[in-house]
């Protein structure tokens, strides 16, 4: 697993540790986990550029999510592939889309 930087954590107030016990909660009882997993991919790779408050204050509608992520991919491809762009764009829009 790749470190995130002091920066990346900045505001997150151990969100990263909160996560990893409902994780492991859910995990014991069977629940779906998959949106805690993208909430985690979000830490891991958004958070290393933006606050988590720059992100969960945003609203943006499905495209502009996309598009939003595909900029940031652009800019540095190395950091978030394809996949998980698709992963973390879907995950932008189902909670943080516009009403």
């Amino acid at each position: 697993m790749k470190a995130v930087s002091r920066k990346g954590l900045g505001g997150l107030g151990g969100l990263g540790a909160f996560l990893t016990l409902i994780g492991l909660a859910c995990a014991t009882v069977g629940l779906d986990t998959g949106s805690m997993d993208e909430a985690a991919l979000v830490e891991e790779k958004c958070t290393v550029c933006h606050s988590i408050t720059n992100i969960t204050q945003t609203r943006k509608t499905p495209t502009e999510w996309s598009r939003t992520v595909k900029r940031m991919r652009n800019k540095s491809p190395e950091t978030i592939s394809p996949e998980e762009g698709a992963r973390i764009a879907d995950y932008l829009s189902r909670t943080y889309g516009k009403p």
